[in-house]
C-alpha cells in the first residue's frame, strides 16, 4: 500500500462552513487563485490566529484538536491569518453588542424606577385609607 501524500487543497477549509452561518462577521467566501495556495491549518501562525477566533465562531472550538484534516484557503489565510483587521472588526462589533446590552438593560431599570414611583403613591394610600 502506497503511502498518499495529501496537498492542502485537497483538504476542506476550515472556515468553509462558517461563511453562511456567520455572515453579519462578513467572512468571506473561499477561494484561491491558480497561482496562489492553499496552508495547512495546523501551521504555526494559523493556530495562533484561529484560537481567538473560537469566541466568534464556537464551531472552531471542536475543530481545534484535529486542525490536521483541514486547510486554510488564500482568501481566509489573508481574511483571517496575515493580519488582524478581521478579528479586530470582530472586537469591536462584540464590543458595540455588549454596550447595546448594557444601555437596554439600563433602560429597562429606568423604566422599572419610574413604574415603581407611579404605582407607590397609590399604595401608601391605600395603607393609609385602611
Amino acid at each position: 500500500m502506497a503511502n498518499t501524500i495529501l496537498k492542502a487543497e485537497d483538504l476542506p477549509c476550515l472556515f468553509e462552513n462558517l461563511v453562511e452561518k456567520y455572515q453579519d462577521t462578513r467572512l468571506i467566501q473561499c477561494g484561491t487563485k491558480e497561482k496562489q495556495r492553499w496552508r495547512f491549518a495546523p501551521g504555526e501562525k494559523s493556530t495562533e490566529k484561529v484560537k481567538p477566533l473560537a469566541k466568534y465562531f464556537p464551531e472552531l472550538l471542536s475543530l481545534l484538536n484535529s486542525l490536521e484534516k483541514y486547510s486554510i484557503c488564500e482568501k481566509h489565510y489573508n481574511q483571517c491569518v496575515a493580519n488582524d483587521y478581521f478579528i479586530e472588526n470582530l472586537k469591536k462589533i462584540d464590543s458595540l453588542r455588549s454596550l447595546s446590552s448594557v444601555q437596554e438593560n439600563e433602560r429597562k431599570r429606568l423604566k422599572l424606577m419610574v413604574d415603581y414611583n407611579k404605582t407607590m403613591p397609590k399604595f401608601r394610600t391605600t395603607l393609609l385609607l385602611r
